[in-house]
């Protein structure tokens, strides 16, 4: 990998292709001294996100060219910090937007697995008007976002709201990380060919959540064999 910044080369990393971009971040923390929390790593327009591995997302080429775009140090203490508290209590998720977190934040430590969706769907409701609820609601509708957390892990999908619940590129994000997540697609989603397919050829065991005659269709079904 030839990891570069917008304006020149930061370093060569020697990446195995079954490396997950944390590890990559942490080889140029070793390099450059950037610290992984300071690092957003982009492949053409791409955001990789640290629980990706490269296998998957990655051009099959000896040499892959990424653009390191550092976060700044407010920004890097805030998320040092936020991995200090539980989120999963109201009282910490308050304490966090004192520290500074904000929506590109709350995004950030969304990708990085600090902040679950889980999180925020659950305690949403305890916030009631304030600063808060509007950066909850702000997260949780926010599409590309909620799309990148299915990147990360399909079964968050029970976790989504709202008509982001029903869009199709969620769901496919969801099933192809894990095919497991049809089970909480819409019904409409779990009649669609395309959907049901790949999350059939992910984990087999997908198919017992088709549904329209789908879960009996002899080309899906081969899929699994």
């Amino acid at each position: 990998l030839r990891v570069a910044s917008l304006s020149d080369e930061v370093c060569a990393v020697m990446a195995d292709r079954s490396w997950s971009v944390h590890e990559v971040k942490a080889a140029v923390e070793d390099c450059e001294g950037v610290p992984v929390l300071g690092q957003r790593l982009l492949c053409g327009s791409t955001e990789l996100l640290d629980a990706q591995v490269l296998d998957r997302i990655l051009p099959a080429s000896e040499v892959t060219h990424l653009v390191l775009v550092r976060r700044s140090p407010a920004h890097v203490t805030c998320l040092k910090r936020l991995c200090n508290l539980d989120l999963s209590y109201s009282a910490d998720l308050e304490e966090a937007i004192e520290l500074g977190l904000d929506k590109d934040l709350g995004i950030a430590a969304l990708h990085a697995g600090i902040l679950k969706l889980e999180q925020l769907t659950i305690r949403n409701s305890w916030y009631g008007d304030s600063p808060t609820a509007r950066l909850v609601e702000e997260l949780l509708s926010d599409r590309e976002t909620i799309i990148a957390v299915m990147r990360l892990d399909g079964m968050d999908l029970r976790h989504v709201q709202g008509h982001l619940r029903n869009d199709r590129d969620v769901v496919m994000a969801a099933v192809c990380q894990n095919g497991l997540a049809l089970q909480w697609a819409a019904l409409e989603h779990r009649c669609d060919r395309a959907v049901v397919k790949a999350a059939v050829r992910e984990n087999r065991r997908a198919i017992d959540y088709a549904c329209g005659g789908l879960e009996s269709d002899t080309e899906l079904r081969y899929c699994i064999y």
